[in-house]
């Protein structure tokens, strides 16, 4: 689960608060809020928890729920392709 930025930042707009007075509120340092709001990094359930008391809502206000986990795919190739001949 990541955070919605898009969410997130209607909230934040909504009512009215900044981001370092949301960081105050929440316990959050600002470089982590900025690397969750670029997904740069994924946050704990914790850490969604606090956003979410600080902003008055629950949580599946600000998740995003359809953002899949980046995996990098690679390609095996195998030293001795003679081991694997049929």
């Amino acid at each position: 689960m990541w955070l919605d930025n898009q969410k997130f930042s209607l909230i934040v707009a909504e009512r009215g608060i900044t981001l370092k007075a949301l960081c105050m509120e929440s316990g959050i340092d600002q470089s982590t809020l900025c690397r969750l709001r670029k997904g740069k990094q994924k946050p704990r359930m914790t850490t969604f928890n606090k956003i979410a008391k600080a902003l008055n809502v629950s949580v599946a206000a600000i998740a995003d729920f359809t953002r899949c986990n980046r995996v990098k795919s690679r390609t095996i190739i195998p030293k001795n392709k003679e081991k694997f001949r049929n």
